[in-house]
């Protein structure tokens, strides 16, 4: 123990060593001044003696919670604390029903003895006065306290301003999405009536859609935004946001929410686990869980119990982890077990989940006699039951659960997103579903291994464009063809087209075996550039050498392109057949080589690596240059040429164009007015052209959920009083026990596992 406690100190002094380095500490003091803890624990007034003369520590924490009363607006160098809009528009419920004196002492006591807001201490007792209920003032603080986004917020200093200020008038889908979900956020409660709330939720959830804008905006962000801002100011709720998004639930707002969609999964398992008997009721009279459940989830219970008992599960949700949702959910189903067994439709299941909702703040025990158990409330029994009988629910489980289903959440989204997909393209052509499905394939798994820049291409587009090149004749693909490279589509093409036409060429029939296809090319460059040269000068009539023209003006046109390519047989074949064969959704898969076995297997496999294979191959290719017997022994293209074919040395080529004489301007010839070098270098990308590969499984396509989330239900508890009434009695002495009782009678009525020593134990810690 004492070395760990000394390993500590050595690394808490190394690290308040670096922190002065870098001049951090001094952004502490003002950092703290926007807490509500610092002013809360700060020097109590004058506090009144007992009969002792000494001063009681009771009145000492009465006389400071008052001091935070009457000067709680401003901190001490003249600021104010972050604050929500409760503060302004009343928090949520009855504060002397909520016992918010109480809770104020409790923790001001807490934080006085273990720190507070960056240098709070974590002890069990912490973690039992969650589950009590923070008080409202304090718990905006708490909230990013125990999610870590007080951290971002201290390290990143006015980003969130400067991202409102550097986005001031901008707009985009995310931000069309906002404005249309405002008025739908919380309108039960009195800041979203207003102006000033929806201007500020409008605030929070534009600047984290700028600031994430692959994310940007998903439903049900509105909802959970709107009830933090109750309790937060913009900016905590911007970095609180963060957290959730990105590290607390992830996926759970994401288009296409898979985040939810696995907890789901996830919480089915724990529910045939740990409750086999309503689980096999659901799947005999097909009830779906997640038809209530995945509400839950993804707007942590916001959307279907009262405001008030909600921000208690949130509480417990940023102490505890993720895992009080499956908890706080088995619980739900445990206590409604028998009402559960008896639903017949997934109607009745949402019915009988909206009156048990509705009735959390009702008696558990009626008709019991003992009036300490009849206080106990069915939302403290929910919160008894879902962390006594659930806690072997643990992080580990939730983990090595989400594990096991991932794969087949995944596979689940992207089959889907496929089959919308194709269902939702406007034209087919004359492929079929299945060819539709590889081309999604395909043009995802580009899209996957190189991004595009800009807007991109679509579905519709990539099947169009196969349908115009795979179902052609010879005419229509030699136009096809031609258009393709017309960039300006002015009906001809420039000599600078012309060159990246036969660029084209070349790329296509880079594998072809021989020298058949590379002469059919220059074959074509030839007669290309003669038909050019003798078209231009007939056009211009000066008698001046065409070659000296610019290279951008019209210099083909599809009649003479088309001549041209008529003229070569190979050509011909290519454009009649080839080109359309040529566009595959599949290709046979290559044999398998069989690995050697045996002890000389075994060593020819060692000696035979890929790398040395790669180099003796590089070797003999050179050798076989040098020899004058060199063949690249690749698949080739196109592979219509018969191997002897193939291999012939191109013919001399004879001039389509007829011979002009000397007075009409020089003849241009092979070695003069031959077609400029073409270089590798600017051979064109397109390699996408081909779709003979086989695709891994497509990347998820964003869903839009539209009817997830139920309409949040009214419930008459979360009505915000005045707490005028409270001030004589907020700060009375001897009134935190109180708080305790009502869940300590229940455990003494129900805790007959319990020794003496445990219970005792017990007492005393709710006495603390």
């Amino acid at each position: 123990m004492r070395s760990t406690a000394e390993a500590f100190c050595d690394r808490l002094r190394d690290g308040l060593k670096v922190q002065l380095q870098l001049g951090q500490m001094k952004a502490v003091k003002p950092f703290a001044q926007t807490l509500y803890s610092e002013t809360l624990c700060s020097e109590p007034l004058p506090a009144e003696k007992g009969k002792d003369g000494e001063t009681s520590p009771l009145v000492e924490i009465s006389a400071t919670a008052a001091a935070a009363k009457v000067g709680v607006e401003d901190a001490d160098d003249g600021g104010e604390y972050h604050r929500g809009l409760g503060s302004e528009f009343k928090f949520p419920g009855d504060p002397k029903k909520l016992r918010e004196a109480s809770k104020i002492k409790l923790w001001t006591a807490y934080l006085r003895a273990h720190g507070r807001h960056l240098t709070l201490a974590r002890y069990p007792q912490c973690t039992r006065l969650i589950q009590v209920g923070l008080p409202n003032r304090l718990r905006g603080e708490m909230w990013e306290t125990l999610s870590g986004s007080l951290y971002l917020r201290f390290a990143n200093p006015d980003v969130y301003q400067s991202i409102l200020k550097e986005h001031d008038g901008k707009t985009s889908m995310s931000t069309e999405e906002i404005e249309k979900d405002l008025n739908r956020s919380l309108p039960e409660y009195a800041a979203y009536q207003s102006d000033r709330g929806i201007a500020s939720l409008r605030r929070v959830l534009t600047a984290y859609s700028w600031k994430n804008p692959e994310l940007g905006y998903c439903q049900a962000m509105n909802i959970l935004t709107a009830a933090i801002l109750i309790y937060m100011s913009e900016e905590q709720a911007f970095w609180l946001l963060e957290v959730l998004c990105d590290r607390l639930l992830p996926g759970y707002y994401s288009p296409s929410m898979h985040g939810t969609l696995l907890d789901q999964r996830v919480f089915e398992a724990l529910v045939q686990r740990c409750l086999p008997l309503i689980h096999d009721h659901f799947t005999s009279v097909d009830v779906q869980l997640s038809v209530a459940s995945l509400p839950w989830f993804l707007s942590l219970f916001i959307n279907s119990m009262p405001l008030i008992f909600a921000f208690r599960v949130i509480d417990c949700f940023f102490a505890m982890g993720p895992k009080v949702l499956f908890q706080v959910g088995l619980a739900i189903l445990k206590i409604n077990g028998e009402k559960l067994l008896e639903i017949q439709d997934d109607g009745a299941f949402i019915h009988l989940m909206r009156d048990y909702f509705g009735s959390l703040g009702d008696s558990a025990h009626p008709n019991s006699s003992d009036p300490r158990v009849k206080n106990i409330t069915n939302f403290q029994e929910l919160l008894l039951v879902a962390f006594r009988e659930f806690s072997v629910i643990t992080d580990e489980t939730i983990i090595s659960e989400r594990k096991r289903f991932r794969a087949g959440v995944t596979s689940t989204l992207e089959s889907f997103s496929k089959r919308a997909a194709i269902r939702n393209l406007k034209f087919t052509g004359r492929f079929s579903k299945e060819q539709c499905g590889s081309i999604y394939d395909l043009l995802f798994k580009a899209i996957w291994e190189e991004p595009p820049r800009g807007n991109g291409v679509t579905g519709s587009d990539v099947v169009m464009g196969l349908e115009g090149v795979m179902f052609n004749d010879l005419m229509s693909n030699i136009e096809w063809f031609f258009n393709l490279h017309d960039k300006d589509k002015d009906g001809s093409l420039s000599k600078d087209e012309v060159l990246q036409l036969s660029e084209s060429l070349l790329f296509i029939f880079r594998n072809e075996p021989g020298d058949a296809y590379l002469g059919a090319v220059s074959r074509f460059m030839t007669n290309a550039f003669e038909y050019g040269d003798s078209l231009l000068e007939k056009a211009d009539g000066t008698g001046e050498d065409p070659e000296n023209a610019p290279t951008n003006q019209p210099y083909l046109t599809l009649p003479t392109f088309r001549m041209v390519v008529l003229a070569d047989e190979i050509l011909e074949s290519f454009f009649d057949s080839d080109l359309s064969a040529s566009f595959r959704f599949d290709e046979p898969a290559a044999p398998i080589p069989e690995e050697p076995t045996g002890l000389l297997g075994g060593l020819m496999s060692t000696i035979l690596t890929k790398e040395n294979k790669n180099l003796f191959n590089r070797v003999a290719d050179e050798i076989g240059k040098t020899i004058g017997k060199h063949q690249v022994d690749q698949k080739p293209s196109i592979g219509k040429l018969g191997k002897q074919l193939a291999l012939q040395e191109p013919k001399p080529r004879e001039t389509l164009v007829r011979q002009r004489s000397s007075s009409s301007g020089a003849v241009p010839s092979a070695a003069s007015s031959g077609p400029p070098t073409l270089s590798s270098q600017s051979l064109p990308d397109v390699s996408q052209l081909s779709l003979s590969e086989k695709s891994p499984a497509p990347p998820v396509t964003p869903l839009i959920p539209t009817t997830i989330v139920m309409e949040r239900q009214t419930f008459a508890i979360d009505a915000a009083k005045d707490d005028d009434e409270e001030e004589d009695s907020m700060y009375a002495i001897g009134g935190d026990d109180d708080v305790m009782d009502e869940v300590d009678a229940f455990l003494e009525a129900h805790d007959s596992g319990l020794t003496d020593a445990q219970k005792a134990e017990a007492q005393g810690e709710a006495r603390i």
